[in-house]
């Protein structure tokens, strides 16, 4: 008998090693060969053509439908449903359609191009059943059954998009009985769809690095004279300007100046001369020009357009257009500082006395916060069989303290969520004591006040928590915060009472002081001053004569944020709000200024006085009379005009003379 070969150890684990790689490759080979049988092409009939070009003609058109709602909606068929909450996120369009910034508070919400392609499928898969109408336009010829789910993959080429279906039909001819199967649909969109994306990805980028838009907004607003940042200027009297006019005319200098702008090798309005000839102007330098070397021939006319509203942004050469626009009716906040109840008003110094001791200067400078919408629109001429093609992205516009403020956050993409999680519904945490105290209903103060509206500010979103009610004896308001958000601001509002907030820290306990408010109807009466020896104040009051107006300002020192600017005599567009004023119903101090013109000589008179107003002053009161003085001889030159200026802010017999008075009006 033959005896067998002994093989190791060794040897059997060599020979495993090679029997798996024998049927490792053997599987691979089959799926590769199975895998070149499934990509042949589905041979069906001809005479079964016309249910492949039914459902592609759906494909087609509900494909379009697709492609042309995530096109004016900055690339999401489905806005998420958090960002619509957000009226600030986006721009409407009537309640229909929304245009979502792609750049918000620091985050990134560009769609990613898988996101994009999915939501084209998915549009797909859930609407086009309302254009096959389950095949009812084919039940005279067909008999079409074995219908499942549709499943669709969405694929954006460079030209177009691709749309590839896997539909399971079992259809049979009327006409002499065959049956076939087909399951592979597909359809072409002309639609240049990933360029326009593309497009708008890389315009977004150049502006986040660059704030091409903020800076261009800054320079409109210094180069505007209606629009004042630092000046100064020499007459007697303040000046001032109104917030809302100078938000008209930047609203609408920058509807017109963002027309102006252009994108490089997209197919855009031409300039007025050859690019070389922009290109000479651009080779002389500032320093250039000091030194006296300067261009031999003026510049083309629009050369301003090409070297600031230019832009190169990286994109290779298209034949898209490319636009941005802003509508005042998208609204726009601006804040200036500092400001009174809307108004920004100069402030008035002195000359040197030894030389200029007779001459008002005023003198000024703001700062301005401001935000709008601003809209990028990408057109696609020749899609769609020539009915074209619009892709819409927004973006915020960010200044802060005259300078961009926009976050470079890169070229990051967003992915939406599977699910929302409501901000406010998402609470955790440990649980907070929080109570509210004041001066309550019966004039008591440091008192814990019941019914107070209690909600948790997080910069963006304001979630309600409850009231303060009686529990355990005190009055409070037990409650966990929201979990999105750490540190933000505890807010309580009770009607009567000014709005204050109150940061969250480490402590669960938190105690809000809140100032009650008591509300005073007023009116301005005049004292004559006589300036020339022997200078006294008439005890005689007098109305405000047909063309004078007082302007009042009263601020609360060391407390900013609450004044009240109003205007008396009142007119018939008065409401009833700026009939009245509010002050706080406990010991406060107070500057008043108040400013009296004559609309023939401008200022005559006026008081400005930094006062104390009791708690007992204004308890049980409803009324307030303010006087002013009536300066005479009427200020007419510049050196009276700054006479009385320099009274109002010096003469201290006067401010004491003239308090306001508080009483009882029925």
């Amino acid at each position: 008998m033959k005896k067998g070969v002994k093989v190791g150890k060794r040897g059997q684990i060599t020979i495993f090693i090679i029997l798996g790689l024998i049927l490792l490759t053997s599987i691979t080979l089959f799926v590769y060969y199975r895998n070149l049988t499934l990509q042949e092409p589905e041979v069906v009939p001809p005479q079964f053509d016309p249910v492949r070009e039914y459902v592609s003609s759906c494909l087609d058109i509900t494909g379009r439908q697709a492609v042309e709602l995530l096109g004016h909606q900055s690339g999401y068929v489905e806005i998420p449903d958090q960002w619509l909450l957000d009226r600030d996120s986006y721009i409407s369009f009537g309640g229909i359609l929304n245009t979502p910034y792609w750049y918000y508070m620091g985050e990134s919400r560009i769609p990613s191009e898988d996101t994009i392609e999915q939501q084209i499928s998915d549009y797909i898969e859930a609407n086009i059943g309302n254009c096959l109408q389950d095949f009812t336009p084919l039940e005279n010829s067909f008999t079409i059954t074995g219908k499942r789910d549709i499943e669709v993959n969405a694929k954006l080429d460079s030209e177009d998009v691709r749309i590839e279906a896997d539909f399971l039909l079992k259809v049979k001819s009327k006409a002499d009985s065959e049956t076939t199967y087909i399951s592979d649909f597909s359809s072409i969109l002309d639609v240049k769809l990933k360029k326009a994306y593309e497009l708008a990805k890389k315009i977004m980028e150049y502006e986040n690095q660059n704030m091409v838009i903020e800076n261009a907004t800054i320079d409109m607003m210094a180069m505007n004279p209606d629009i004042p940042e630092s000046g100064m200027t020499f007459h007697c009297g303040k000046e001032q300007w109104y917030l809302s006019e100078i938000k008209e005319e930047l609203s609408n200098t920058m509807k017109y100046q963002l027309s102006r702008v252009r994108i490089k090798n997209t197919n855009h309005i031409g300039f007025a001369a050859p690019v070389k000839e922009y290109e000479y102007f651009a080779g002389f330098s500032l320093e250039d020009v000091m030194n006296g070397r300067v261009p031999d021939r003026q510049p083309p006319e629009d050369a301003y357009e090409y070297f600031h509203y230019y832009w190169d942004v990286g994109m290779p050469e298209n034949d898209l257009r490319a636009v941005m626009q802003y509508e005042p009716q998208w609204g726009m906040e601006i804040e200036a500082r500092p400001s009174y109840g809307g108004v920004l008003r100069s402030n008035v110094g002195k000359g040197v006395k030894k030389y200029l001791g007779f001459m008002c200067i005023n003198f000024y400078h703001f700062t301005y916060d401001v935000q709008y919408p601003v809209m990028g629109i990408i057109s696609d001429e020749y899609a769609f069989n020539g009915d074209g093609f619009i892709f819409r992205f927004a973006l915020p516009v960010l200044i802060k303290n005259n300078e961009g403020n926009r976050i470079d956050f890169g070229h990051d993409v967003y992915d939406v969520p599977l699910e929302y999680v409501d901000y406010c519904g998402d609470i955790s945490g440990p649980y907070y004591t929080i109570k509210v105290k004041g001066i309550d209903e019966d004039g008591y103060s440091d008192m814990e006040l019941r019914d107070v509206n209690i909600s948790y500010d997080c910069y963006k979103y304001r979630c309600s928590l409850g009231k303060t009610a009686l529990k355990d004896g005190e009055y409070k308001l037990v409650a966990q915060l929201p979990s999105f958000c750490s540190h933000g601001y505890i807010v309580a509002e009770k009607e009567g009472y000014l709005e204050t907030r109150q940061q969250v820290l480490d402590d669960t306990k938190i105690v809000v002081p809140i100032k009650k408010l008591r509300n005073f109807t007023f009116d301005i009466v005049m004292h004559d001053y006589q300036s020339l020896p022997p200078a006294h104040v008439d005890s005689n009051t007098k109305t405000l004569k047909d063309g004078m107006t007082a302007i009042l300002n009263i601020q609360v020192i060391n407390a900013s944020d609450f004044y009240s600017y109003r205007m008396y005599p009142f007119d018939s567009d008065t409401t009833a709000e700026m009939k009245t004023i509010e002050l706080f119903e406990e010991d406060s101090k107070y500057y008043i200024d108040i400013m009296v013109t004559d609309e023939k000589f401008g200022m005559i008179g006026g008081y400005r006085a930094n006062l104390t107003v009791s708690q007992i002053d204004i308890y049980d009161k409803n009324h307030v009379t303010f006087h002013v003085i009536n300066y005479l001889p009427v200020p007419v030159r510049i050196e009276d005009q700054y006479e009385l200026t320099n009274f109002l802010d010096e003469n201290q017999e006067y401010k004491y003379e003239l308090e306001p008075e508080f009483s009882i009006e029925s």
